[in-house]
């Protein structure tokens, strides 16, 4: 899957944003070992400019680190 391109339509018109309500969406694993306010990753939002469809990332070297 190219991260360039829209999930659903393979369009790669895609507008970078985030979502936001009360606070920033945030990725937090299920499986993380501890609590802390640094186990948390930023989700990334893209919205295709040719269908509307959401599509969300979070930076995967983020991730794994989280999980070590």
């Amino acid at each position: 899957m190219n991260p360039n391109t829209c999930v659903r339509c393979s369009s790669a018109e895609l507008q970078p944003g985030k979502l936001w309500g009360y606070h920033q969406v945030r990725f937090v694993p299920e499986s993380r070992r501890f609590l802390s306010l640094f186990s948390s990753v930023k989700v990334r939002a893209l919205v295709c400019m040719n269908c509307g469809t959401v599509n969300l990332a979070a930076e995967q070297a983020a991730v794994a680190e989280i999980m070590k």
